[in-house]
């Protein structure tokens, strides 16, 4: 087993060595030294490690010795010179990046596979819509969550649905396919997510008949106890009983054969019909995060939820941005993965595993 690679202060001491041999000129033999320096490290610290933290260690030592460079040489065009020379040297086994692209590529197919289309989504949304009319205040509740792309605890706890009026030179006009909403949850009052604010949300049924309907859920003696019970209840019975429930509604009739229903694939449909009905002719992601209420910058976190497509263009467009995003949550991941090891953790072994 590999002993514990102290990453940052390797890549400092290396940096410190390579940047010596080069600045503020080349210094004697200095390839065959630099080539040498990245061999011992390459000894002392890749062998056993996985291909991808192969790639996450070679990414570090050649930051490293870039940003020591961008330091000590001030002529820019020597630098650029000298840094295209360094990382001639500072490299891994070419076949270890290949086999990584394929295997990234196996990733975005699987991926791309599972965009699964919903030709009958009109139908669900009737379906929902007839749902927000139930004296049964679970079947209630699976209308507003469908219909209004939130979370099952923020419908019957947290959440504050209002209609939204705007003034015109005609007088004040109430919006029909838009309420606002606050009480996002699961957002960990992260920066840039919509935790604790008031924001716009796109409904699949006249803001009306939502607002009512909720208005009418809170008011009930079943809302009542929903509101003042304990997070931990709600969650272990009503969770359960509504996807029992859900999965016996008249919405499987319209659901594709063999796809899962569930109230995440509700969320997930919801955003898909609004990005077709009410989106920005641009991409899925944004519009995605800032309906969701994910964080403004958050694109990769639409990638839980592009599941499904209403017709073949759109599932065409879905499957290319899935693979952007998939690219992009890649380089994220990497990143971030690095970052842990340098912040020195375990054996400096990296754990591979889903984010």
């Amino acid at each position: 087993m590999t002993g514990r690679f102290a990453l940052q202060e390797e890549v400092e001491a290396f940096s410190d060595k390579v940047i010596a041999l080069v600045c503020p000129k080349y210094g004697n033999h200095w390839r065959e030294r630099v080539q040498r320096l990245w061999d011992d490290v390459q000894q002392r610290g890749f062998v056993e490690r996985t291909d991808a933290t192969k790639k996450l260690y070679m990414s570090r030592f050649r930051k490293g010795v870039r940003d020591r460079l961008a330091t000590e040489e001030p002529d820019e065009d020597r630098r650029k010179r000298v840094d295209l020379d360094l990382m001639k040297i500072i490299q891994i086994d070419r076949t270890i990046l290949s086999q990584l692209h394929e295997d990234y590529k196996a990733r975005v197919k699987v991926a791309n596979s599972n965009l699964t289309l919903v030709p009958e989504w009109q139908q669900v949304v009737t379906v929902l819509r007839e749902m927000l009319k139930s004296d049964d205040m679970e079947t209630r509740v699976l209308g507003l969550c469908g219909l209004t792309g939130r979370r099952f605890r923020e419908i019957v706890q947290s959440a504050d649905l209002r209609l939204m009026t705007e003034v015109t030179p005609k007088g004040r006009v109430r919006q029909r396919w838009l309420v606002f909403f606050k009480g996002q949850l699961k957002t960990r009052g992260g920066e840039g997510t919509m935790a604790g604010r008031d924001f716009a949300i796109p409904v699949l049924a006249p803001a009306a008949e939502i607002v009512a309907a909720f208005r009418e859920l809170r008011d009930s003696a079943q809302g009542r106890m929903w509101l003042s019970a304990d997070e931990g209840a709600i969650k272990s019975t009503l969770n359960n009983a509504l996807n029992t429930k859900l999965k016996a509604s008249a919405i499987e009739r319209f659901w594709p054969k063999g796809a899962p229903l569930s109230l995440k694939e509700l969320r997930a449909i919801y955003a898909e019909i609004a990005y077709e009905n009410f989106g920005p002719r641009t991409t899925r992601a944004p519009y995605y995060a800032r309906i969701l209420g994910h964080g403004i910058e958050d694109e990769t976190t639409a990638l839980s939820y592009m599941r499904y497509s209403l017709n073949t263009k759109g599932q065409r467009e879905g499957m290319e941005e899935i693979n952007r995003l998939t690219m992009l949550r890649e380089a994220r991941r990497e990143e971030f993965l690095a970052e842990r090891d340098k912040a020195g953790g375990g054996d400096g072994s990296l754990i591979e595993d889903d984010d």
